[in-house]
């Protein structure tokens, strides 16, 4: 049945496969890192008589194939492949396969960044082939595994300056098999942190009064505002001009502000304002008096008053600064000789210089000067009596006035009425030291200068009297008077003449003439009647 049409007997021999042929092979490193790799191939196939070599065929699961025994391979891409050994005998082929690992480790460069520094915390994934990610920038190390966003902080805590600052990251893929750990190429992508812009101005802040000083700010920026306050703009101060120059022409304290807008979106607009203080002109106010007269042993008082910001005064005598003499005020309380001279102050400010007028001091000698007898006023020249000195000339003043032609050691002053005249005198050592007297309030007498003529007179004529040296309004009276006492005549005069007429009876009379202002002086005259 089943359409078998013969029968008889077959001997049936089953030999075991892997008896006549046994596939093998091993590998130089079943995982390399890419980078100059190399799989090289052992055959270790084994034939079994009867059976025995017919060839091989090797696929490397790449795509590629080879017949070599032992061959060697490189991959143009990392991965894991499946290598085939597929080993012909004469009566039974075997396959043998075996998985090879090709450690490329890549990575996607991730896109640049801008950010602004206040919230510079960037998150990036990492993007490849790699097992491990190892990333560095500036201060900062990390690893990423590819799956979770690596948070990348500024390093940037504040902008110098106000430019841009760029930071750089590193990124290198690493792959791992058993101990081997292979790193591919790496890449860099950068994050740029822009400022948020905080405008500065450079420049003086305490300058002179009318001064040019120049101002700056930080380039590269746009849209430039400046606005000053007790200046005057007069060169730069443009949209276009990171500088200014300023003219500081008002007294008081003033401002320079500049404006700007940077060039990201960090800081739309910002302003910086400086304060500057402007030291002020020194005015003298009020000088030095003119000139000072007074005796030694007295004060002397100079004072300046002068306007001006954080002044610093010094006196000088002679040209020679004095000591200590430092304030607006300078006061020496018990006067010498010595102190006379020429005084003048500086009066200076961190800006300026200015020099008071001159004061010319004469400290006077005091008891140099005496009056003798009634209108004439002497040096005392003797050394022993006036301290030690020893004059060569003399010049005389009258309430400050020279006195022309008035050069001895004394003065006369008979024709010159003057009821309360100070009189000094300049006095020259031989030594050629000057000095001037303390000034002395000297009152002239009031000389009457009477006339009376005829003198002698006949009896009964009349005498004529007049009288110089007197004002209208000088009360005046005569008397005529015998040579017994007895008075014979008397008037008041109510001006300067008058006429008398003589007695009857020769004789010798006496006539009285009284001033009674402003001190009482009478003047007796002889007068002989014929």
């Amino acid at each position: 049945t089943g359409g078998c049409r013969h029968t008889g007997v077959i001997e049936v021999k089953i030999i075991a496969k892997e008896y006549l042929t046994k596939a093998g092979f091993s590998i130089n490193s079943p995982a390399q890192c890419f980078e100059d790799h190399v799989y090289r191939f052992t055959n270790q196939t084994v034939f079994t008589s009867p059976n025995s070599l017919v060839g091989y065929l090797w696929d490397f699961g790449d795509g590629s194939t080879g017949t070599q025994a032992n061959p060697t391979h490189t991959y143009q891409q990392g991965g894991v492949y499946d290598v085939t050994l597929i080993a012909y005998g004469t009566i039974v082929n075997d396959t043998i396969r075996k998985s090879i690992r090709l450690l490329a480790p890549f990575v996607e460069r991730p896109a640049d960044q801008v950010v602004c520094v206040s919230n510079y915390t960037e998150e990036v994934v990492f993007e490849g082939t790699a097992d491990m990610y190892h990333w560095e920038s500036g201060r900062q190390t990390g690893l990423s595994d590819g799956r979770d966003p690596v948070r990348i902080s500024s390093f940037i805590t504040k902008n110098e300056g106000n430019h841009p600052v760029t930071d750089t990251i590193t990124v290198t893929p690493v792959m791992s098999s058993g101990s081997l750990e292979c790193r591919g190429e790496s890449v860099r992508f950068y994050i740029t942190v822009n400022p948020a812009v905080v405008p500065t101005i450079s420049g003086p802040v305490s300058v002179c009064y009318d001064t040019e000083e120049t101002y700056t700010t930080e380039s590269g920026m746009r849209n430039y505002d400046w606005v000053t306050d007790g200046g005057r703009l007069v060169a730069g101060g443009g949209p276009d001009d990171d500088y200014a120059t300023i003219r500081w022409n008002d007294s008081s304290n003033g401002s320079v502000s500049v404006r700007y807008s940077g060039d990201n979106i960090c800081s739309p607009s910002q302003t910086a304002t400086l304060s500057v203080t402007v030291d002020p002109e020194v005015i003298i106010v009020s000088q030095p008096v003119e000139s000072v007269s007074i005796c030694s042993g007295e004060a002397l008082d100079l004072e300046v008053v002068a306007s001006g910001a954080d002044l610093a005064y010094q006196w000088y005598l002679n040209g020679k600064a004095i000591a200590g003499a430092t304030a607006p005020a300078y006061r020496v309380p018990d006067s010498k000789v010595s102190d006379s001279g020429d005084y003048y102050v500086v009066v200076t400010s961190a800006c300026y210089t200015v020099q008071s007028a001159t004061s010319g001091v004469s400290v006077g000698i005091p008891d140099i000067v005496v009056q003798k007898w009634e209108n004439v006023l002497a040096v005392v020249c003797v050394p022993s009596e006036n301290g030690g000195y020893e004059f060569a000339s003399f010049q005389w003043y009258k309430n400050g006035d020279l006195m022309q032609g008035e050069t001895k050691s004394y003065l006369h002053v008979s024709g010159v009425i003057d009821y309360a005249a100070v009189y000094t005198v300049r006095l020259t050592t031989v030594a050629g030291n000057v000095f001037y007297t303390c000034g002395r309030t000297f009152t002239a007498k009031n000389r009457m200068l009477v006339s009376a003529y005829p003198n002698p007179v006949r009896k009964g004529q009349t005498l004529n009297m007049e009288i110089n040296g007197v004002s209208e309004n000088t009360a005046v009276d005569w008397l005529l008077i015998d040579n017994k006492g007895v008075i014979l005549q008397k008037q008041s005069l109510n001006g300067s003449q008058a006429t008398i007429t003589m007695p009857d009876v020769s004789g010798i009379y006496i006539l009285r003439v009284h001033i009674a202002t402003p001190e009482p002086e009478s003047n007796y005259f002889k007068i002989i009647v014929n």
